[in-house]
């Protein structure tokens, strides 16, 4: 979303632990990496096996996003906060990229 000062990138990671997510900037492209890790279940000291489910809808996996960024990006200035299953990362622009009015002098 571009709110003209910044850009806001939002992602949905209900589950992940924010200290699972790695966020990273190269080269012009912001990238968001996660894994979820299947956790092992135990019932009276004995391995509970996915068969003995009746139904299971707790995933397990990784993913990758990747987005490319616009020039005008202060890439040293980036924030990110977690909340509530939601990722937010706020990519201010760089003041030499932002649009300035300039005053007409009349001579």
């Amino acid at each position: 979303m571009d709110k003209g000062d910044e850009l806001v990138v939002s992602a949905s990671v209900p589950g992940i632990d924010p200290n699972d997510i790695k966020i990273n900037i190269d080269d012009g492209v912001l990238t968001i990496r996660a894994e979820t890790l299947e956790s092992a279940a135990t019932e009276n000291g004995a391995d509970v096996v996915e068969s003995d489910y009746l139904r299971r809808e707790r995933r397990s996996g990784s993913f990758t996003r990747a987005v490319q960024l616009p020039d005008s990006v202060d890439q040293e200035n980036v924030t990110s906060a977690y909340a509530n299953g939601v990722l937010t990362i706020t990519l201010p622009q760089s003041e030499a990229t932002k649009a300035r009015e300039i005053t007409v002098k009349v001579a």
